[in-house]
């Protein structure tokens, strides 16, 4: 099994907004289970304070949303609109384990987090302890250190969204270094634990699948995000930056600094056009 990584102790930062995103307190008999017990629940317990936030940016219904992740920043972007060609920033969360590391996942095991434009697909089933969110208000809030195995197993619902990395691109640059298997299951979870996976704490994440819950998948597809290693400023040096990356470990010293460079221009290419014209076209 992969180590897992924990951090505690940060809570969500609403980037336009000065007030903090939590539910209403609601008692629960048992944790709800399966896509319909669990959306219910988050609109229920969520949907006030999303309709302020919303009422806030002078928004109507969301139908668009897209999700962009900074990882040296440790920061994530909800991006929201009425409809898909204009979008709006609506909030930024922490992040508070990933792998905060400039440079692509490139092996199964290596614990780094993918760089790239991904599709986001929700889940409501797992095996592992760190996807069970104990959700009930009374215990949402609680600090993650004081939680024991009972709370994630009796108490916890299963909610979260995995990415389609690798990409064929992703592959092919494993491949081209000889690495044949450049792992997978890459998600966006709470519980503040990662190998790899962006990770949040539980009130963040909780609004954060709330927002992604409100995308029309019919009318756009599945949402993506876009996670990159860091945010392309002016001065940014991606020569250097890209230099100091290639020296994480042996995998990216044989895929050298010039590629890694080379990948990141895209993706500076790519956030350029985006913040240019935000919609989902521009993705």
């Amino acid at each position: 099994m992969q180590r897992i990584k924990l951090k505690a102790g940060l809570l969500a930062t609403l980037g336009l907004f000065p007030f903090l995103f939590f539910p209403s307190q609601r008692a629960l008999a048992k944790p709800p289970s399966g896509r319909g017990e669990i959306l219910n629940f988050l609109q229920q317990n969520y949907g006030d304070s999303y309709t302020r936030m919303i009422a806030a940016a002078r928004l109507g219904k969301i139908t668009a949303v897209h999700i962009r992740i900074y990882k040296e920043e440790r920061e994530l972007e909800v991006w929201a609109g009425e409809k898909g060609d204009k979008l709006v920033r609506l909030a930024t969360f922490p992040i508070c384990a990933m792998d905060f590391a400039p440079g692509p996942k490139l092996r199964q095991g290596d614990e780094r987090t993918p760089e790239g434009l991904y599709t986001l697909y929700p889940r409501f089933s797992s095996n592992n302890w760190y996807m069970r969110i104990p959700i009930a208000p009374d215990m949402l809030e609680r600090d993650l250190d004081t939680l024991g195995a009972d709370d994630y197993f009796n108490k916890g619902s299963v909610f979260f969204y995995c990415t389609d990395y690798p990409s064929a691109e992703d592959r092919q640059r494993s491949k081209s270094i000889n690495i044949k298997n450049p792992g997978s299951s890459i998600c966006l979870h709470g519980n503040c634990v990662t190998a790899g996976c962006p990770s949040m704490q539980n009130p963040d994440f909780a609004t954060i699948f709330y927002f992604l819950s409100q995308h029309d998948v019919k009318r756009y597809g599945a949402p993506k995000v876009f996670m990159a290693p860091f945010r392309f400023k002016p001065e940014t040096n991606l020569a250097a930056k890209a230099e100091k990356a290639a020296q994480y470990n042996e995998d990216t010293k044989r895929l050298g600094s010039a590629r890694i460079e080379a990948f990141w221009q895209k993706l500076k290419q790519s956030e350029e056009k985006f913040l240019a014209s935000p919609s989902l076209a521009a993705l």
